[in-house]
């Protein structure tokens, strides 16, 4: 990639971080949409209000997150055994939480959400309090919060959040100079902030631990672009504040803020949900009663539309009917 930009050496732009100009404008995305399958551990999660992180080696993409598929590469190949041994070190109990900024993807309500059986929630994404990752002339830019902290508040500020960045292979770096970030002090981001290359970053475990955030927040553009996905991160810092009832040999139980009434904007059933699963329902709308219910149905071809339904109206029709029954008798009235 030609960098065309006529900008200083601070501002150079390594091809692994090359972003679209929607990252670069700086767009922010209101609510996050996260896929589930109507399994007992996920409506436990949304009746317990946390979020499960799954540990990086359980992903479902084999070059995510991954360690030993990244140093494998000739484009790693200038980290010594030192700095490889201490990437690994520093990724084996990472967490990832992964949400979507879309409600009617069709691939993920065919995939994740068990061919619509299961249901969408919509997060706001501003009660989450965490560090966020943003975008800078194709460099990551890490952000650091001033914000005075208590204990209620602490877990989520060790968490890092922010959308995939989607890349080509073509894309990786090339050398270890194409390999940087930027960091900027908690008075905000408009001042010139520090660039930090990978020699810089090895001999400092926090600045190792931002590169390595980056890196996670990288996926396959030719795969995965579709899934429009942002991600909760969780470091060393934040696994090692759980309680040892929090973690699994999978990943982690990290509870919702204390604002938890008001994170959750809205559920989203699947068209082929079962309403034998009422009563889990209800569960959810006595625990966030300001939360919308909606269904997502076909629309025309290919078009799905997301329907409002209220709430009791379909409790009292869930006792001998199906959902489809109940929309084809909403869409009549």
């Amino acid at each position: 990639m030609t960098n065309k930009l006529q900008t200083p050496r601070l501002y150079y732009i390594p091809t692994l971080f090359a972003c679209s100009g929607e990252w670069l404008a700086g767009r922010k995305c209101m609510a996050w949409f996260k896929y589930y399958s109507p399994v007992d551990y996920n409506f436990d999660a949304i009746e317990k209000s946390y979020f499960f992180f799954s540990k990086v080696s359980k992903l479902n993409d084999l070059f995510d997150c991954s360690a030993d598929l990244l140093l494998c590469t000739n484009q790693f190949s200038f980290l010594n055994e030192k700095g490889r041994n201490k990437l690994k070190k520093a990724i084996s109990n990472y967490g990832i939480c992964c949400f979507s900024e879309t409600y009617d993807n069709k691939a993920l309500w065919a995939y994740y959400a068990n061919s619509y059986k299961g249901f969408v929630v919509e997060y706001d994404d501003q009660k989450f309090k965490c560090r966020e990752i943003k975008w800078r002339c194709g460099l990551p830019v890490f952000c650091e919060d001033g914000e005075k902290i208590n204990d209620s508040s602490l877990l989520m500020l060790m968490l890092r959040k922010g959308k995939v960045n989607y890349i080509s292979r073509s894309d990786l770096p090339k050398k270890k100079e194409d390999v940087a970030f930027m960091t900027c002090a908690s008075d905000g981001c408009d001042k010139e902030p520090k660039s930090i290359d990978i020699d810089e970053a090895m001999k400092d475990g926090k600045n190792l631990d931002k590169w390595v955030e980056s890196l996670f927040f990288s996926k396959e553009r030719e795969s995965w672009q579709a899934e429009r996905e942002y991600r909760l991160f969780a470091g060393d810092n934040a696994v090692n504040y759980l309680s040892e009832n929090q973690k699994c040999d999978n990943g982690y139980k990290i509870y919702f803020p204390k604002t938890k009434n008001d994170i959750v904007k809205s559920f989203i059933l699947g068209y082929n949900f079962d309403l034998c699963n009422i009563e889990h329902l209800k569960r959810f709308s006595s625990l966030y009663p300001n939360a919308k219910f909606y269904v997502i149905a076909p629309k025309e071809i290919y078009t799905l539309e997301r329907i409002e339904i209220n709430f009791s109206d379909l409790e009292n029709y869930a006792k001998s009917r199906s959902i489809k029954e109940y929309i084809k008798l909403m869409k009549q009235k």
